[in-house]
């Protein structure tokens, strides 16, 4: 589980060693260090140029820790350094120590460890000798986090030990809650779940003898997470819920998105999917509207597998695509973060040899000023500067490192997840095979027919459906909502609907067939909490056949009939034009289009202006009986063929142009018409994308 943990990092508090005179913009500062951090770092500027050393000090180092609560590590560094060197200039080792434990704490978060380990040891060292324990403490604390950082959770308590002997010699129950609760945290992370229990529980019991509420809902989370760990469910989720009452009190969005994503991932694992839906669908409004993007995708996937097991499969689906999208911009971002350091660091060696120039200057400047007090003072400035900014051009080259890495751990993300989504989609499309009938069966009952079907994507909103029931074969094309795995979805639904209609109810009458689809799939999509407004439309044929002794083809010879019920989607029929033929007869006589082109005749038979599924003005269908002549191709199909885009002008295809299309094949046999429209849909698409999934039935009597 990727669970929310709370540390606490100390270093703050004893830092601001004021001297008698010290200007009120120091204090003020001070105040609103933690409130408002750039508040701070105004109140005290003018205190870096005019103050005297003491005061120049504190104010560099209170800029350092607003630097660090606001995250520029590197602005932090700059003026922790600043300060040593006003340290080192007084003499002063309470100082210097301060300084030592900024500069530790900043090269520790910029995964430069062993450079902050040292920085960190040479404080504690002035601490100790010193004899300041809480100081001490306060170091001993900021090593264990160090170590923890890295992995080496056995040296983390080893020290964070350390900080709780000296806590309890001190009787600081503050200090205490804050030792216990991260003493807790490492023994969790080194999978000492019975030991991380019994401190968690020890810094929940301070935390509550203080009346610190917001302290207790954190600890309280951190309980939960053990206990989870240690399969006490039902306790564990009780805690979580105890923990998210308390934050609810005290509105921290965040705190509370973390906590409500805990509750909901636990409730996963238990089966409990439709107790976790609300927990994970709060969570994940908040951490949206936070931005806070990699806690949303790990939120955003578990509410899928929520979803995916109460049968949602749409949603389920639609989130594991955001998912992959939004961890796929993550990468993205950081890839580009990464080309911009790479970047800036060529820039920085291409100006190397102009520092050094500039610092050389800067020398013999100082030599010519020397008789001036003032300019000394802003040389020393100068000098200063450059100086620092050659810690950060150094800062910067380590850093990379450790982006790169934290790039590489991102994109194996990325991969993996990517891998389980396409799995989940190339899944998908076995199903959605497996409910298509085989080419061969299509062509046993009709052996003069073709079936082009193009999906969208790897997976379709358009079927096609053959049944056959006694002396009749139902063959029918239809086209759900969507495409890609929102339509595949909806397509095993109708596609259920239709087997359902005719296997269980034994329908043969397309009318009627349509009527009892629509009933199902509306029974099913009723289930929903959500009004679901998808369905389908299709157009559905009915013919008689005769048997013989080897197999039942449909008839070919005789004045044959035809029954057609449809959604949406019409019915076409092309026959040559002779002279003594009989009048196009279709009962009972609904909306019929006639067309002449090149001695054909084009049968239009319209669709009921209906789709199956939630629909105002629902009527029942009509079946229509069409008297068919030998010769005569019917051809049933979706809208994605007509509605591609494409030719010169990137228009659409077209009803009309789609007509003259199969009229114009009619000469060839099938399997060859086929063939020239695939061609045809090939070339007026050209390099456009697929608008939408194509299915094409032709068959010939």
């Amino acid at each position: 589980m990727n669970k929310h943990l709370s540390i606490f990092l100390l270093f703050f508090g004893s830092h601001f060693l004021f001297a008698i005179d010290q200007d009120s913009l120091l204090a003020k500062a001070n105040e609103v260090l933690y409130s408002n951090p750039k508040k701070a770092i105004a109140l005290v500027e003018p205190v870096l140029t005019t103050g005297n050393k003491e005061q120049v000090f504190d104010a560099c180092y209170l800029v350092a820790d607003s630097y660090y609560l606001l995250g520029d590590l590197k602005m932090s560094q700059l003026y922790y350094n600043r300060s040593l060197k006003i340290a080192e200039e007084l003499d002063d080792d309470d100082k210097r120590a301060s300084a030592y434990l900024g500069i530790g704490t900043t090269y520790s978060d910029m995964g430069e460890s062993d450079k902050g380990l040292d920085y960190l040891k040479k404080s504690l060292d002035i601490r100790e000798r010193k004899g300041d324990k809480e100081a001490v403490a306060n170091v001993l604390n900021n090593i264990a986090v160090l170590f923890s950082n890295q992995g080496n959770y056995n040296m983390a308590i080893k020290y964070m030990s350390k900080v709780v002997a000296i806590d309890r010699e001190r009787e600081d129950s503050i200090s205490m809650g804050i030792s216990y609760s991260n003493l807790g945290a490492f023994h969790y992370y080194n999978n000492n779940n019975d030991s991380a229990l019994y401190y968690h529980q020890l810094a929940l019991k301070i935390r509550t003898g203080l009346g610190d509420e917001l302290q207790q809902g954190r600890t309280l989370n951190n309980i939960a997470n053990v206990l989870i760990d240690l399969g006490k469910m039902t306790e564990g989720i009780a805690t979580y819920k105890r923990a998210l009452e308390i934050k609810r009190k005290y509105n921290n969005q965040y705190e509370i998105s973390f906590v409500l994503h805990n509750l909901g991932e636990s409730l996963v694992s238990l089966k409990k999917y439709e107790e976790a839906l609300p927990y994970l669908l709060e969570a994940n409004k908040i951490l949206d509207s936070l931005n806070e993007k990699v806690s949303y995708v790990n939120n955003a996937y578990t509410l899928a597998t929520a979803h995916f097991n109460l049968g949602d499969h749409k949603k389920a689906y639609l989130l594991l695509d955001s998912v992959y999208h939004q961890r796929f911009r993550l990468f993205e971002e950081e890839r580009s973060k990464q080309t911009q350091e790479m970047m800036a660091k060529f820039e920085t060696e291409q100006t190397e040899k102009e520092n050094e120039e500039l610092r050389a200057q800067s020398a013999e400047d100082a030599l010519f000023m020397e008789k001036s007090k003032n300019r000394v003072y802003l040389l020393v400035g100068g000098l200063s500067v450059s100086g620092l900014l050659a810690l950060l051009i150094l800062s910067k080259l380590r850093t990379n490192r450790k982006n790169t890495r934290i790039l590489k751990e991102l994109y194996d993300q990325l991969e993996q997840k990517n891998t389980d989504i396409v799995d989940s989609i190339n899944y998908a499309q076995r199903i959605q095979k497996a409910i298509l009938p085989p080419e061969q069966e299509v062509k046993s009952l009709f052996p003069k027919s073709f079936v082009f079907y193009r999906p969208k994507d790897v997976v379709a909103g358009d079927f096609y459906w053959i049944e056959q029931q006694e002396n009749q074969v139902m063959l029918a094309a239809a086209d759900c909502t969507g495409h890609g795995v929102p339509g595949a979805m909806v397509s095993v639904i109708c596609n259920n609907a239709l087997n359902r209609a005719v296997r269980e109810f034994n329908l043969t009458d397309p009318g009627e067939i349509l009527d009892k689809t629509r009933d199902i799939v509306l029974e099913e999509f009723e289930k929903s909490e959500e009004d679901v407004k998808d369905g389908m439309d299709i157009a559905l044929c009915s013919l008689s056949f005769e048997s013989n002794s080897n197999s039942a083809r449909v008839a070919m010879h005789g004045n044959a009939k035809l029954q057609y019920a449809g959604a949406n989607n019409p019915l076409w029929i092309i026959r040559k034009n002779k002279p003594a033929m009989k009048p196009v007869n279709v009962h009972p006589s609904p909306e019929t289009k006639v067309d002449i082109i090149n001695n054909y005749l084009l049968i239009d038979v319209k669709a009921d202006k209906q789709p199956i599924g939630k629909f105002q003005s629902a009527k029942s269908f009509q079946t229509r009986i069409v008297e068919l002549n030998p010769g005569d191709t019917i051809y049933i199909f979706s809208d994605g063929y007509a509605d591609q885009f494409g030719g010169e002008k990137g228009k659409k295809f077209k009803a009309s142009n789609f007509k003259s299309l199969l009229v114009s094949l009619q000469h060839l046999s099938m399997d060859e018409q086929m063939v020239e429209l695939n061609k045809s849909f090939q070339a007026w698409k050209g390099s456009l994308e697929q608008l939408d999934d194509v299915c094409v039935i032709g068959v010939r009597m």
